[in-house]
């Protein structure tokens, strides 16, 4: 189903009372289902008869990621999972009444659950808190005990190829153009970088914006086809999938600190500075990652 058809369907159940406890947010792009889980948090919490409005304070908190009852986790890793002792910690919030939206709501983004978790989840799901919705965000519904899926109303996002706007394209090619620049021997060039990235108010999306970068590197290092690529024009560099990977990592678990670290800037300058150092301490050492023209 194609995201702006899920968004209205989801306002529809909101809007005629059947709200499900717990969703499966599955297959199609991880931009899809991260904004439609957001505007689903944000309609359920709306203030507004035509909701979600994006102008009440519960709306402009939850797009903040600050709103104290809507809570984004997304685990660690290029795999990410969820501990035990994480979810034990979720699990006591739960059971709270709300403090200022009219529900809480959790928003998993995990690809795997070991055992332990996986059962300790599926307790939540057999007997879900009155005053919490839940939404697990994940690749595939086959990486879920079965039990864990049935519980859940799944919702599948179409699984065509993301395809970036021009302008998506163009801040894409200047922030990889402005990597390739950087060496470790002259930090004011990471925090100009930084500053540039925090003053177009769109840090999220430059982060997924270098994630889908890395993530076709990845692909064409292995040996994909072109037609896969999000950037089918994209060139190949000296780096080994072991450095793209650790590279992709970095990037998630910034994205992870940036909705609750108080210091943007700092956490921008230290993942590329680690960029840099994966690359071999300079940007441009060896042949660079580049796009044909």
């Amino acid at each position: 189903m194609e995201a702006k058809r899920i968004e209205r369907y989801l306002k529809n159940s909101i809007a005629k009372g059947r709200l499900s406890s717990a969703y499966l947010f599955f297959a199609g792009s991880s931009e899809d289902k991260e904004k439609a889980a957001l505007n689903f948090a944000k309609a359920i919490e709306c203030e507004k008869k035509d909701f979600p409005c994006n102008s009440c304070e519960n709306c402009l908190k939850i797009e903040s990621f600050v709103h104290p009852d809507v809570k984004w986790l997304r685990g660690e890793g290029v795999v990410s999972s969820l501990t035990i002792d994480e979810l034990r910690e979720i699990q006591k919030e739960m059971y709270f009444k709300p403090y200022q939206g009219k529900k809480r709501v959790y928003i998993f983004e995990v690809e795997r659950l070991n055992e332990e978790t996986s059962n300790a989840f599926l307790k939540t799901l057999e007997e879900p808190p009155e005053y919490t919705t839940l939404l697990l965000i994940a690749k595939s519904d086959k990486e879920f005990l079965p039990t864990i899926v049935s519980r859940c109303q799944k919702i599948m996002f179409s699984s065509g190829k993301r395809v970036l706007k021009k302008e998506e394209k163009e801040i894409q090619e200047r922030l990889i153009a402005a990597m390739n620049s950087l060496s470790l021997q002259n930090p004011l060039g990471i925090f100009a970088m930084a500053e540039e990235i925090i003053n177009e108010n769109e840090i999220d999306s430059s982060l997924k914006l270098l994630l889908s970068f890395y993530r076709d590197l990845l692909l064409l290092k292995n040996g994909a086809d072109k037609r896969f690529l999000t950037n089918p024009e994209l060139t190949d560099e000296e780096l080994s999938s072991s450095q793209i990977m650790e590279i992709i990592e970095l990037i998630i678990n910034t994205r992870a600190q940036i909705h609750q670290s108080a210091n943007l800037k700092l956490s921008l300058e230290v993942m590329l500075m680690n960029i840099l150092a994966i690359k071999g301490g300079y940007g441009g050492t060896g042949r660079r990652a580049s796009f044909r023209s």
